[in-house]
């Protein structure tokens, strides 16, 4: 029911999966883990426990790839962020709220599946993740706040959905490799100040 704080700490395994039953998760429970897969599955807490402090659950975790499944509500604030080793996120349709710079400066992050839940890319939530080279952002999407894509200067394409109604500042500043942008609402949506 419970993993303690450190739990983990400094392990090294193939795949961590957590599922059913888990009521608590102690700060830096997995710091300095290594591992190939991460797998947050059905009925665990919501994220939003990860708060704004990088001493967070998974402060340190060196994992591949984060796949979050459908009982996971919200990632909290840097969650996920800093992550030398990350290359694949894949989250489900029940992940309704991604926190502020979530996955940002996960340097070799290359590969994002965005679930139909999300109403809004939060700020910084991709930020520097400079080896990202393509991003699908679901049809849920009204807003992509400001900073979202900052510095991603691999990202070649980005499609955005019909609900796009507003695009923060700065959000694709420093995207230099970007050929496409494809924009399915009729109409254009409304851009911050900084346009």
């Amino acid at each position: 029911r419970t993993i303690r704080q450190s739990a983990f700490g400094r392990c090294n395994v193939t795949s961590i999966t957590m599922g059913r039953g888990i009521e608590s998760i102690g700060r830096e429970a997995l710091s300095g883990c290594r591992c190939e897969s991460l797998v947050v599955g059905f009925d665990t807490p919501n994220f939003s426990a990860a708060t704004t402090s990088r001493s967070n659950w998974f402060y340190g975790l060196e994992a591949e790839e984060i796949v979050i499944g459908e009982g996971v509500r919200s990632i909290g604030n840097l969650a996920f962020s800093a992550m030398a080793s990350l290359r694949s996120v894949t989250l489900s349709e029940g992940v309704e709220h991604i926190g502020v710079g979530a996955f940002a400066e996960s340097h070799n992050l290359e590969h994002v599946t965005l679930g139909a839940g999300i109403e809004r890319l939060s700020k910084h939530i991709f930020y520097n993740c400079t080896s990202l080279a393509e991003v699908v952002i679901p049809a849920s999407v009204t807003t992509i706040e400001e900073y979202a894509l900052q510095g991603c200067c691999a990202l070649r394409s980005v499609t955005m959905g019909a609900a796009v109604s507003y695009i923060g500042d700065y959000a694709l500043q420093g995207c230099c490799a970007l050929e496409a942008l494809h924009i399915a609402a009729t109409t254009p949506p409304a851009l911050g100040g900084s346009y």
